[in-house]
């Protein structure tokens, strides 16, 4: 959704956690990830504490940011992750710029079902 409160928007991602990132769980795997992100033209600061969550039945870590980009404005996020079999983590990044677009980006999570296959 592009308009005038900016691009409200989720991405999905499945990756393989490196052993060599000392990653126990989800809050590890976020934290880690933000600090690889932190440079001269991108800042992230976390707001509040990860913790866990329930999301449609399925336990995800969860932890809010606020992202500073070099010449564009800031934009709040949140992300989901889970820590599946074999290492695997589900991330989902939710992206928003006022309480409008938290309540989309909320509601289209909400709507997810999640397999057992």
């Amino acid at each position: 959704n592009s308009n005038s409160r900016g691009n409200t928007n989720i991405v999905a991602s499945i990756g393989k956690v490196d052993a060599a990132q000392d990653v126990i769980n989800g809050c590890d795997f976020i934290v880690n990830a933000l600090r690889i992100l932190n440079g001269p033209l991108i800042q992230a600061k976390l707001n509040g504490d990860c913790r866990e969550v329930y999301l449609n039945g399925e336990q995800f870590s969860m932890q809010e940011w606020t992202t500073h980009m070099f010449m564009y404005s800031t934009v709040y996020q949140m992300g989901y992750v889970k820590i599946m079999k074999n290492d695997y983590t589900l991330l989902f990044i939710l992206s928003y710029r006022d309480l409008a677009g938290k309540r989309e980006v909320n509601d289209i999570m909400r709507s997810l079902t999640f397999s057992k296959e």
